[in-house]
């Protein structure tokens, strides 16, 4: 009995749970990651109940939400006319919107910049200034004594609130959160406003579960899901790639029909899709759509990490598995899923276990980097690779009792 065989029927005798616990105890070992831990904040530092208190009481209005950057849009269009209307603009692929938010690609940003002379004047002003944004403050600090001449500096544009840190930001994004949450306020309205704070601390990470309650980690989890199921602006496959075709043709003066050899078009399979992401040629295009959803994809990280504390879990995580069934569609959502994966071997057990993205896992298990160092190169790279083919025997013997049941079409298997 081979190797694969024998790990194919020690996982069919446990229950789900304890088959998921073991390939994340097995991926951890045989598959490591570099870690990096980031540099301590320590210039402005406040205590982290004032900074709360800050922050809890903002209205944050940016320049590039939907109805500011139409108003900024509308009132900067020549008199005489002669020039596209917002929307147009929009349609055009000049700009996208994502989560009421305007944005654009760096490289078209500068297109729009360097290029249009004098025929889309009112885009131009809008670039300048979608990236500002205006804070009030409640009198609830107004009124603090503490925090009076650092309101003051903020509102008239001396500081920024995000050079402004507390000593533990995680806890502070954490209460901004289940302090703000309401029973009648719209969830979805209390995460964009979460998020837009969360953003002024410089996205500290966080682990739902071990921050909140059972209630503010559930309302959390749910809010984000439905958010990333629903969002307009995350494209299917499909419209994503005629994006792709639209941006070039934008960047490069041409005609989009030009632009049809750089990107190839889409396979079947999701596995052949990944490795479509993963091409070169569309590295700059990815990463604008990445620009575009940078919200979003703080978010997912988001999700991602808290799953990847979980130890305990039905098989796969069902908070993955709808993540995963909307990444399936979204391919945003797709690049941001294989990021994170990459420098996580636990959550590799739950991508492994989900049928639709079985095969997606055994091969990123196969293009596993591994951590790299100056010393012992030779040695490391022997036993990386000697652990990297256990992992793979291990995911492929589950990859093969899908199939054999019939859970996954063989061309995903076959890819």
């Amino acid at each position: 009995m081979d190797r694969r065989d024998s790990m194919r029927r020690f996982t069919s005798k446990l229950a789900p749970a304890n088959t998921r616990r073991i390939l994340r105890d097995r991926f951890v070992r045989y598959l490591p990651v570099m870690r990096q831990g980031a540099a301590p904040w320590t210039a402005n530092l406040i205590p982290d109940e004032q900074l709360l208190d800050l922050l809890l009481n903002v209205d944050i209005a940016s320049g590039s939400d939907i109805a500011t950057a139409r108003a900024t849009y509308d009132a900067a269009l020549p008199p005489q006319g002669g020039e596209p209307s917002f929307d147009a603009v929009i349609a055009a692929g000049w700009l996208r919107v994502v989560w009421g938010r305007l944005a654009t690609p760096f490289e078209i940003d500068q297109r729009a910049r360097a290029a249009l002379g004098d025929n889309l004047t009112a885009l131009n002003v809008l670039l300048k200034e979608r990236f500002k944004e205006k804070f009030a403050f409640r009198e609830a600090v107004r009124g603090n004594a503490a925090l009076a001449s650092l309101v003051a500096e903020i509102e008239r544009g001396d500081k920024a609130p995000n050079s402004v840190q507390s000593q533990n930001p995680d806890w502070v994004a954490a209460r901004l959160w289940d302090r703000a949450l309401s029973a009648t306020a719209s969830r979805d309205a209390e995460l964009r406003q979460w998020v837009d704070r969360w953003r002024l601390l410089n996205w500290p990470s966080l682990v739902a579960h071990k921050v909140w309650s059972e209630a503010a980690a559930n309302a959390f989890r749910e809010a984000a899901l439905v958010r990333l199921e629903t969002e307009p602006g995350l494209t299917a496959w499909e419209e994503t790639r005629t994006g792709f075709l639209r941006q070039m043709s934008l960047r490069t003066g041409q005609q989009p029909d030009a632009s049809e050899r750089y990107v190839p078009a889409l396979p079947e399979t999701l596995l052949d899709r990944a490795l479509w992401l993963n091409n070169l040629r569309l590295e700059g295009a990815i990463a604008g759509m990445m620009a575009a959803s940078e919200d979003l994809a703080g978010i997912i990280r988001l999700v991602l990490a808290d799953i990847d504390e979980q130890e305990f879990s039905p098989a796969p995580n069902p908070v993955f598995k709808r993540l995963m069934n909307a990444a399936v569609s979204r391919p945003e959502i797709l690049v941001v899923v294989l990021f994170r994966v990459r420098w996580s071997p636990a959550l590799l057990a739950d991508l492994l276990l989900h049928p639709a993205t079985s095969a997606l896992a055994c091969w990123l298990i196969c293009e596993w980097p591994g951590p790299s160092g100056a010393f012992d190169q030779e040695l490391r790279a022997k036993d990386d690779r000697v652990t990297k083919g256990m992992a793979f025997g291990d995911a492929v013997s589950v990859l093969g009792a899908f199939l054999e049941e019939g859970s996954i079409p063989s061309a995903e298997a076959a890819s």
